[in-house]
């Protein structure tokens, strides 16, 4: 007697697998409420509630009435290679070739690229945690194990040397790191940039890449100063630099990102993903890029922003220190200290009153 196979599943078991970001799926519950009539402040969506400014505007249209509407290059308009390559080395004191650099339609493609480019089945793969979904939806689509680095309160949210040491092993595949982090806003310091960096040379093979995404760059408080670790000595051969317009400018709909890869080769990979999956972002975007990137009008617009944000953050904050019986924020003015949730705040204990 046999036994008859089971119906196929309409969906491949990798459907099941792959995980996503929730706070799309909150959109829609938030948009049901708005149009009920009921004030929202959205919470959700790392998305600058500030206005493209005008200057890169009028590049995208100018760049549309010169019929700049096609297919192009899939690694991204050499034009817009050139302009990341240049403000990264002079930002980071590093010498990117723009054959090294991969345009995408935003911060997400290139993650999980990496996972599929440099993570095999059952290998290991580091993420903070808490930290961005996408860093970790995608380990189960590729068969790897995840190992979370827990960001301890007690560290001011920051990813020390301490944390990351035990989970380093031959099993590693690929590192996250995340800094400006999303969500806990930590900065990192050059002091423990060199830390991590010296332990991941000493107890990880050359061939193991760090993925830095650096998408909140330009948004920090209170003097801190973004430092990439792929500046570290030794790390530029490792590293894979990634951010774009989204935050910075902010152009969340513009989807232009970038990736700065260690290598030529591993870019023409990047680049062959590209087009099996996307082909090319719009050119007209890509003008629009460059304008964000080379325009001086740019840097007092990005301030604004951040100065906005800056008081506001430090209105929430006020906010939760006179809440009794919750973790208290403390402000510490001084430098020199690791990583610490927005704008170098450390968190202690508060008793109920």
């Amino acid at each position: 007697m046999t036994t008859a196979a089971p119906p196929k599943r309409l969906f491949a078991d990798r459907v099941y697998g792959i995980g996503t970001e929730a706070a799309f799926a909150l959109g829609g519950l938030i948009a049901q409420v708005e149009a009920e009539g009921e004030r929202v402040i959205r919470c959700n969506l790392g998305q600058p509630d500030f206005p493209l400014p005008q200057h890169i505007k009028d590049a995208v249209k100018r760049a549309i009435d010169d019929g700049l509407t096609t297919y192009c290059d899939p690694q991204g308009i050499p034009e817009l290679r050139a302009s990341v390559a240049r403000s990264l080395s002079q930002k980071h004191g590093l010498d990117i070739d723009p054959s090294r650099v991969v345009i995408y339609p935003d911060g997400r493609p290139p993650i999980g690229f990496a996972h599929m480019a440099y993570s095999d089945a059952d290998e290991e793969v580091i993420y903070p945690s808490p930290g961005y979904p996408l860093f970790e939806s995608f380990i189960p689509l590729f068969r790897c194990i995840p190992v979370p680095a827990i960001l301890r309160e007690d560290d001011g949210c920051g990813l020390t040397r301490e944390v990351l040491a035990p989970l380093l092993s031959d099993k590693t595949g690929l590192i996250f790191l995340n800094f400006p982090s999303n969500p806990t806003g930590g900065v990192a310091t050059r002091e423990q940039l060199k830390d991590l960096s010296e332990l991941i040379l000493e107890k990880t093979t050359s061939n193991v890449r760090v993925y830095s995404d650096e998408s909140y760059e330009a948004i920090t408080f209170d003097g801190d100063e973004h430092i990439s670790i792929a500046s570290m000595p030794g790390m530029e051969a490792r590293t894979i630099i990634a951010s774009g317009c989204s935050k910075t400018y902010p152009w969340t709909g513009g989807r232009v990102g970038w990736a700065v890869y260690p290598t030529r080769l591993e870019a023409q990979a990047a680049r062959r993903l590209a087009i099996n999956y996307f082909a090319s972002i719009p050119l007209y975007n890509q003008w629009g890029a460059i304008e964000a990137i080379e325009s001086p009008l740019s840097a007092p617009a990005i301030k604004e922003m951040v100065d906005a944000f800056q008081r506001r953050r430090d209105v929430v904050v006020s906010g939760l220190n006179a809440i009794a019986g919750v973790t208290r924020i403390l402000r510490i003015p001084q430098r020199g200290r690791s990583a610490e949730c927005h704008g170098r705040f450390r968190r202690v204990r508060q008793t109920p009153s």
